[in-house]
């Protein structure tokens, strides 16, 4: 089967990326160096020849003689055409690569005149990443790429890629619901199109560049190496097929769910510790099948309480699926912890199961669901719940009156509705101003237990939340510690009186002072000359002018 254009671009990817995040000079454009969420231009794309293989001479010589491709590719043309394209992929564990080496899992279409490629890549000099390229059809530039380095992928975690419309022509990638590098710039491209319609543009692709030893991973998996988007939702293609090419194609294993029945359809696994396959091999045909479903729940519990669910999945053989995601939930809103989780090599999976409250019996349904693509499959059973028994929380010692930035020590008794004390009862407190210790605490023989709250520095009232944390019972207690203004100080108290005093003592010597004079008689002052002339001394002579105020000058001290 000719790979044609498609594969052409794919191995530019490749190629581009491990040069321009290499700082490698070439004939390649390169941008500036990567130093967080980024997109680049890349004007000078490499152009090849079309054909399936890429020949070695049209590789830079820094990257090495060493490359190998692996595609899988679908002939269902149920896909197109489509608005939409995912990828699954679980991110591979960082290795050390030599100079000039990388590696890229990802998945491509064309749109309109673009072919869309996103994905991760590793290099020598980074770790794992996301991309999201596009290359122009008539030219094969690559109009746009866009690395996500500020994020970190956890080895062995799965990241769900979707790219779809998202404003007319306008396609956005997200990874896990997120927006590509958290910016429309990255994630954002307008590719002229509102669907894709070739169904030769549509793979996943594995690609290994190297100099020496391949940097293929001894084991790589995808749980879902590609799906688009109708109408009706996510489709998966009814049949996927591996091709291979490059100096390390032959040597590259894969494995669908034809090779191993336990894989969903549409996931594979891969990598040079995977057993080989031919060229040209089938993967899995057929769209998503059922698989069984066996959940394991107590028929009978405690509102309120805990306990646990246990789900175990198998192929229509019977055989325990691994790795399959199975999500938890009731009818009447208990809590699962967690609420979706992974079975393990057995197909099975384990939650814990908290038990809503009831105030009467009554019959909660729990389901477990396979939410794995490819697979389908549900189960449900039935739980008799009882109420929960209620406990009563009382303060029966220390005060509710605070002060601002005061302790007060509070005792709390647990009682039954016979008014019998519950010893071995935990307590979890809470507060929303100050602090308090412990947050847990146990009940003694005497069904008592104390907690020390210490309130802000600000006068604010203190709500004290008490509740009963134990399976099977419930109970509860809210107290307001009124945290009034701090104590008055000597002068808040005693200063207006102080003031008086003194007022009532400077009035008394102003009359004081007033009556003496009057008793002195009153003063004759000399006659004034109000006339504009300067007064003239006993011996004729004007007097001494007065001293000026005026500034020295600049050059003068």
């Amino acid at each position: 089967m000719p790979l044609g254009r498609r594969a052409i671009a794919i191995s530019g990817v490749a190629v581009a990326l491990a040069l321009l995040a290499s700082g490698a000079p070439s004939s390649f454009a390169r941008g500036p160096a990567l130093d967080g969420a980024r997109s680049e231009a890349v004007p000078g794309a490499v152009h090849l020849p079309p054909g399936p293989f890429l020949p070695h001479a049209l590789i830079d010589p820094r990257v090495g003689s060493g490359q190998g491709r692996m595609l899988i590719v679908t002939t269902d043309p149920a896909t197109m055409p489509n608005d939409g394209l995912r990828a699954n992929l679980t991110a591979f564990p960082p290795e050390s690569f030599d100079p000039e080496s990388s590696f890229q899992e990802g998945v491509s279409e064309t749109i309109g005149g673009y072919d869309a490629v996103f994905g991760i890549f590793q290099n020598s000099v980074h770790p794992p990443l996301p991309f999201f390229s596009v290359f122009s059809n008539s030219t094969d530039a690559t109009v746009h790429l866009a690395y996500w380095t500020n994020i970190t992928l956890l080895s062995g975690q799965s990241y769900d890629f979707e790219l779809t419309p998202s404003n007319g022509t306008v396609w956005t990638l997200t990874v896990n619901g997120a927006r590509f590098g958290a910016n429309a710039s990255l994630s954002d491209f307008d590719f002229a199109a509102t669907t894709s319609t070739w169904l030769g543009g549509l793979s996943y692709s594995e690609i290994a560049l190297y100099p020496g030893a391949t940097t293929t991973p001894p084991v790589a998996s995808a749980s879902l190496v590609l799906a688009v988007h109708h109408t009706s939702g996510w489709y998966l293609p009814q049949q996927g097929q591996a091709m291979f090419s490059g100096s390390s194609g032959g040597a590259w294993g894969v494995e669908g769910r034809a090779q191993h029945p336990t894989l969903a359809p549409g996931a594979v696994v891969t990598g040079t510790s995977v057993a080989a396959v031919p060229n040209g091999t089938v993967l899995w045909t057929g769209g998503p099948v059922p698989v069984g479903v066996a959940l394991e729940v107590p028929t009978g519990a405690v509102g309120s309480g805990a306990t646990i669910a246990r789900a175990t999945i198998t192929d229509t053989g019977g055989l325990p699926i691994p790795g399959a995601a199975v999500f938890f939930s009731d009818r009447l809103g208990g809590n699962f912890s967690p609420s979706s989780a992974l079975t393990n090599s057995t197909g099975q999976v384990l939650v814990l199961f908290e038990t809503p409250n009831v105030s009467a019996n009554a019959s909660d349904l729990v389901l477990a669901t396979v939410t794995t693509f490819g697979f389908g499959g549900s189960s449900g059973r039935s739980v008799d719940l009882s109420p929960a028994e209620q406990l009563f929380v009382n303060l029966v010692a220390g005060s509710t009156d605070a002060t601002p930035g005061g302790t007060l020590v509070l005792t709390f008794r647990v009682t039954d509705p016979s008014g019998r004390s519950v010893p071995g009862i935990y307590l979890a407190f809470s507060v929303d101003h100050g602090t308090v210790s412990p947050t847990l605490a146990s009940t003694d023989t005497d069904g008592r237990a104390d907690a020390t709250v210490s309130t802000p520095s600000a006068p604010v009232v203190v709500t004290l939340r008490v509740a009963v944390a134990a399976n099977g019972a419930w109970g509860a207690a809210i107290l307001h510690l009124g945290s009034g203004p701090p104590p008055p100080s000597f002068w808040a108290v005693f200063g207006g009186y102080l003031v008086g005093a003194a007022v009532a003592a400077l009035v008394i010597a102003v009359v004081a002072i007033g009556l003496a004079r009057r008793r002195r008689g009153r003063q004759v002052l000399p006659p004034m000359d109000l006339r504009r002339d300067p007064p003239v001394s006993a011996g004729g002579a004007p007097p001494e002018p007065a001293t000026t105020r005026t500034p020295p000058g600049s050059c003068s001290p």
